[in-house]
């Protein structure tokens, strides 16, 4: 049976119908990791700037000793803005936990959170794509054969996806 792109979509559609919740419940699992994740890395940029102050007041104090008075401001074209002789620039990067998984510097420096991490941002792709996998297998099998609209109706409600743990 030559399986046309209406079917096709049809088939697919149910398969993606099956792993849905699952899916879904992936994602709002990876919404609540990331979101957990994000106010870690918040609070840590907070610290960060917290201490930042401590140490320009710090260092104002010390250059005035040498004769030297340091610019709490500077201005150019833009405007004024704050002057930090020590800055604090904080990012998910910093962090062995929050590295991108993909880095280099993830390689160098392995770590079991962010290795958990990773497979949950996986898990809703790997859900979907088993999903396909599954309805790909059923639509070769229509290829191959000749069924009937019921038949088909009967093969998807019968039709399992294995996802992925």
């Amino acid at each position: 049976m030559r399986v046309s792109a209406s079917v096709r979509n049809y088939v697919r559609a149910a398969f993606a119908a099956k792993v849905a919740e699952a899916a879904e419940a992936a994602d709002a699992e990876l919404a609540a990791a990331e979101k957990a994740r994000d106010a870690k890395v918040e609070k840590a940029k907070e610290l960060a700037a917290e201490i930042a102050k401590k140490a320009n007041a710090e260092f104002a104090k010390k250059a005035a000793k040498l004769g030297l008075t340091f610019l709490a401001e500077t201005a150019d074209w833009r405007g004024t803005r704050p002057n930090e002789a020590i800055d604090a620039n904080v990012s998910h990067g910093d962090f062995e936990e929050t590295l991108d998984p993909g880095s280099e510097d993830a390689r160098l420096h392995p770590n079991g959170e962010r290795a958990s991490f990773a497979k949950l941002k996986a898990r809703p792709g790997k859900i979907r794509a088993a999903a396909t996998l599954a309805a790909d297998k059923l639509l070769f099998e229509l290829e191959l054969g000749k069924v009937a609209k019921k038949e088909l109706d009967d093969l998807l409600n019968a039709a399992t996806v294995e996802i992925p743990g």
